[in-house]
């Protein structure tokens, strides 16, 4: 990363907001409507004191427009990175909701709209700056530009300490979709297959609960209400849902009370990852079950993994086999996680929905298309 002059960034003007607030509008794939609310900040780099998982947002003194001017002016492109924190009682939504902002400026996409606007107020920005001083926030994406961020600090310290300040979006964990890996994986046909001895090799740990339709116009509410569940559950528990071809319902599995997690995975799985369902999903579901095998990596060569669950059922259509669906993992031990120093395997976190690039630097820069 080229390092920009002390002077690079100009001066923010007086009462310059020192956040900017981020909201995605979007229809899900069962086509309820969900709003998810984000800020915008700074991250100070010559603030970083963990190196692995924490960014330290700090919006004061320094101000997001002073990041936007050093990265246009010294040629740096970057992006913004993703950072959760845990807001239980969404205190965030109740402080923004006071304060007089400007009108949002708005992207749209095809399915999506995102908005940014300015934290105008300065008891609204003095409110987010105290609610965020003893906050842990772990990166979940750009984790390379935090990196640059500390290779930068590492070069220039004590020279050019205010030349550049990468950009953070902080999400609310127990508000955005942050899931572990891909959605929906089409597990190929199966000669011998059959549906009831699945379920039965199921019952011993996993409770069942089914979706039924009997035609196409109840088939959408089926998976609509099918897909909530799964979400839902899924942020405290683990939960798993299969489709299967030829047949008229989606299954949602559930561990019995009392049975731990780890006796759903191979005893040799590091306690680490115990708690995502992907990896239940993978060896619970598709191999010892639906491949009736232990060799999960064998299995796992024959699947397909999809980022959107809609794709997987129309393929599930085309090509037959079995449709599995993995909830988010729990939030809270996802931080967990994160904050114990646990390293997640790389790309394995995504944000749902995802981060236009370019949004920030295009909206927030008045009148500047510049991406960053």
């Amino acid at each position: 990363m080229p390092a920009a002059h002390a002077g690079a960034a100009a001066a923010p003007a007086h009462g310059a907001p020192a956040f900017y607030a981020y909201r995605v509008d979007y229809r899900t794939a069962g086509g309820l409507e969900k709003t998810r609310l984000g800020l915008v900040a700074r991250i100070n780099p010559f603030k970083i004191e963990d190196p692995d998982v924490i960014p330290i947002a700090e919006p004061e003194p320094g101000r997001t427009e002073e990041a936007l001017a050093a990265l246009r002016t010294g040629g740096v492109k970057t992006g913004v990175v993703i950072a959760g924190y845990e807001d239980a009682h969404f205190e965030v939504e109740r402080i923004l909701g006071r304060d007089p902002s400007a009108p949002p400026r708005v992207q749209a996409l095809a399915s999506e709209t995102h908005a940014v606007w300015p934290v105008a107020g300065q008891r609204a920005a003095g409110e987010l700056a105290r609610f965020f001083a003893p906050k842990t926030c772990v990166p979940f994406d750009g984790i390379h530009h935090f990196k640059a961020a500390r290779r930068f600090r590492d070069e220039t310290r004590g020279v050019a300490e205010q030349a550049l300040y990468p950009l953070a979006l902080l999400v609310n964990v127990l508000d955005f979709g942050v899931s572990f890996g891909s959605y929906a994986y089409l597990a190929p046909p199966r000669e011998g297959f059959n549906v009831n001895r699945f379920v039965a090799a199921c019952d011993e740990r996993f409770a069942l609960q089914d979706y039924r339709w009997e035609n196409e116009a109840d088939r959408a509410c089926a998976f609509r209400e099918f897909h909530e569940d799964l979400r839902i559950r899924g942020t405290t528990e683990i939960a798993v849902g299969a489709a299967f071809a030829g047949t008229r319902q989606f299954l949602l599995f559930t561990p019995k009370e009392g049975v731990p997690a780890a006796s759903l995975l191979p005893p040799d799985t590091p306690p680490a990852l115990h708690e995502f369902s992907v990896l239940h999903l993978r060896h619970g579901f598709i191999a010892r079950r639906y491949f009736e095998t232990e060799n999960a990596a064998d299995a796992w060569h024959r699947v397909a993994a999809f980022a959107n669950p809609d794709e997987a059922l129309a393929a599930l259509e085309t090509r037959g086999g079995a449709a599995f669906f993995v909830s988010p993992p729990n939030k809270r031990a996802l931080m967990a996680l994160a904050q114990a120093r646990r390293r997640l395997p790389p790309g394995s976190v995504r944000l749902n929905p995802g981060v236009p690039e370019g949004l920030f630097a295009e909206k927030i820069a008045a009148g500047v298309r510049d991406s960053a």
